[in-house]
This record gives C-alpha cells, structure tokens and sequence, in this order.
C-alpha cells in the first residue's frame, strides 16, 4: 500500500547513493541493514520506545539504501537480490519479538511472524509461474513497519496518560496482525497462481497446527517455526530465479535434516539451516547476470523490497 511513498524516497536515497565510495559493495550494505532491525529489538525491550522508533526508520531507509546504491555502481546483481530479499525474512521475525514488549500476548508475535513470512514466500512461488505483481495485498512490509511505528506511538500515549493495560495497543496489533494474514489471502487468490495456492495452503496448515500444539506460546516456539518457514522461502525463491531445486545432494540432505528437527525439536535449529542455505545459494548466484531475470534484479528488490521488498513489501 505505501509503494508510491517507496517512490518518493527514492530519489533521495538516490542522491545519497551518489556520495558512498565505489569500493563499497551494496552486499555488504544489504547486511549491515539487519543491525538497526536488532537495535529496535533490544531498544523496544528496554523501553526505549522513541529511540525504538528512530532504528524503525533506519530499518526502513536501508531497505531501500542498498538498490540505490547498487544501480549508481552498475553493480546490480541476482545475487544481491536473492541477499537482500533473504535477510528481510530474517528483518521480518526480528521486528515480531519486539511485539510482547508492548504488552502482545506471544500468540500475536507468532502469527504477525508467520503471515510476514507468508506473505513473501507466495509471492516468490507466483514468481516460479513467471506472475508478477507489485503492491498486491493491504500489508506489505513498508505498511508494516509504519504500522510498528504508530503501535509504539499509541504504547506511549497509554503510558503518559496512566492507562493500566496496553489494551488499545494489543487491539491495534491484533488488528495489523489480521490484515497480515488477509494479505496472505489475497495474494493467494489474487496471482492466480495454482502454485502460490499449493504451497500458501500447505504452509498455512502447518502454521495453524504449530499454533494449535502451542509453539506460539513462547519465543522457542516463534523461533522454531519461523526458522522452517524462512528456509523454505529460499527454496522458493531460488526456484523462481530458474534454478534447479534441490540445487545438489547437500541441499536434499538439508531438507532432510531440517525436517527431522521440525518434527523432533520443534524446528529449534531451523534458523542454522536457513543461514548455510543462504549461504551456498548466494555463492552459487555470484556471477549470474542481472538481465536474466527482471524480477529478480536488485533494482526490482529495493522497490518492492521484498525484492524483495516484499517483499520487502512483503
């Protein structure tokens, strides 16, 4: 919903990308931009809502940084897209946590989490189907992070007016965290994609058994859960870059062991199988020329950022 805002910032991330030194790799800006993510997490936490809110904004301004500075050093690459839109999924569940610091039950955390990373991850597989369509569904990430933004403003106004609960700032994240999943809804109808359906569908039934046998009571739960869908993202994001899935050997026996320990350890390591995943698969894509995919251009990925934006607007 907030794509034309994105447009609007981006003649000014544009003039600053102008000034960064040509030896500075967007790679290494794209992961730099995780930290502000990991500052709000720790701020929100403290209390420290306002300065809170200024790491949102940071997190936010990097989103867009990266594919600015990319297409001023003509080093736009699939590589850098694939990056970029990986450690938003990461971005995505770290912003989550912050939720129970402002009175959120674990629940809330859990399907804000989840529909985030859904969201994405539908859109990826309307992409294997060569679908395209930017700004599809009423949260996309930019909308999120705005939404974060007025939910801790409100959490301030309950506190400087003595409210005893933050129930007005629990009904607004339940609010968002419904609309979350109505984007999860429209997306699977609205790409008309059969395999967007397919796999939103399957990945929808695990999350609401997860939830059903309580891994959205606690943060082990969360993390477990949000793991496995974040490594299955990059399957499906690899696959709608044209590549062979399993990409080799090694790969299946990931999969295979990152089923094992869904099933037997409520996916507790599933986030270490997302990191070697992403890393072999960004190794694999260095190298690869950025016109072979449009969608996949880093260019594409700073705007809708799911690019990733989704993408990152996811």
């Amino acid at each position: 919903m907030l794509s034309k805002l994105r447009k609007k910032i981006s003649p000014l991330m544009e003039r600053l990308a102008s000034r960064v030194p040509a030896w500075v790799s967007p790679n290494i800006i794209t992961v730099i931009g995780v930290v502000p993510a990991f500052v709000y997490l720790y701020l929100i936490w403290e209390g420290r809502y306002l300065d809170a809110i200024i790491a949102l904004i940071v997190t936010g301004l990097f989103d867009v940084l990266d594919g600015a500075i990319a297409r001023k050093l003509k080093k736009v690459s699939k590589a850098g897209a694939f990056l970029d839109s990986s450690l938003d999924r990461l971005t995505d569940v770290v912003l989550a946590l912050g939720l129970p610091a402002l009175g959120a039950p674990w629940e809330l955390a859990y399907l804000w989490a989840t529909g985030s990373i859904l969201i994405s991850t539908i859109r990826a597989a309307a992409e294997v189907e060569g679908r395209k369509g930017e700004g599809v569904g009423l949260m996309e990430r930019s909308d999120r992070i705005v939404a974060l933004i007025i939910i801790i403003l409100v959490k301030m106004a309950e506190m400087h007016l003595n409210i005893p609960t933050a129930r007005y700032t629990v009904a607004i994240i339940a609010g968002v965290a419904a609309l979350i999943w109505l984007t999860v809804i429209q997306r699977m109808w609205g790409y008309k994609s059969p395999l967007a359906v397919w796999i939103g569908s399957i990945e929808i039934a695990i999350v609401l058994l997860g939830f059903s046998k309580g891994m959205g009571d606690d943060l082990y739960g969360i993390i477990g859960m949000t793991g496995a869908l974040a490594y299955a993202y990059l399957a499906v994001k690899w696959k709608s870059l044209g590549k062979d899935y399993p990409m080799d050997i090694v790969d299946g026996l990931m999969d295979a062991g990152a089923l094992l320990s869904f099933v037997e350890l409520q996916g507790s390591p599933s986030w270490l199988f997302y990191v070697v995943r992403l890393v072999r698969y960004f190794k694999a894509l260095r190298g690869t020329p950025p016109s072979s995919t449009p969608s996949d251009e880093r260019s594409e990925a700073s705007r809708d950022h799911e690019r990733p934006h989704e993408e990152q607007t996811s």
